[in-house]
């Protein structure tokens, strides 16, 4: 029984300190903006906000080989909602994703010329994460098509 007893300490130990090693390994290597922009093109999810606090927003982002962006969205508000439709350019620089706006038919509220500027936090093929221009943290599934 000692033995039994011995070889599963040592199990566990062994188990313990190598969940350490883990956890002092080299942090996951930063993605460069050739990585980034290879993995933005093509469609993503977006579907944020309550309606109440902050705007709810549903839609698809397309992001283009060419540099182009195109985005279509509802946008409620207070129990109002807006069709939102936007296209632009966009481009990796120093791990930030730029869009700038060029067409939209809600000039009123997303007017053409608008920058907005986006840190990723990682992007694979499945998810987009990123702060936005207030430093909030965010993210988009990639839409099957």
């Amino acid at each position: 029984m000692r033995h039994s007893l011995f070889g599963v300490f040592c199990c566990m130990a062994a188990s313990t300190l190598a969940d350490s090693a883990n956890a002092f390994a080299d942090p996951p290597k930063k993605q460069t903006d050739e990585e980034i922009t290879k993995l933005l093109v093509g469609k993503w999810t977006v579907d944020e906000g309550d309606g109440q606090k902050e705007p709810k927003i549903k839609g698809v982002v397309q992001y283009k080989k060419d540099g182009t962006v195109e985005a279509e969205a509802t946008v409620e508000i207070n129990n109002n909602t807006i069709k939102v439709v936007i296209s632009g350019t966009w481009k990796v620089s120093d791990g930030v994703v730029t869009e700038t706006v060029t067409k939209s038919n809600v000039p009123e509220l997303i007017k053409e010329g608008l920058v907005s500027k986006d840190k990723v936090i990682f992007v694979d093929d499945k998810e987009y994460k990123y702060k936005d221009d207030m430093g909030k943290e965010k993210s988009h599934k990639r839409k099957k098509d």
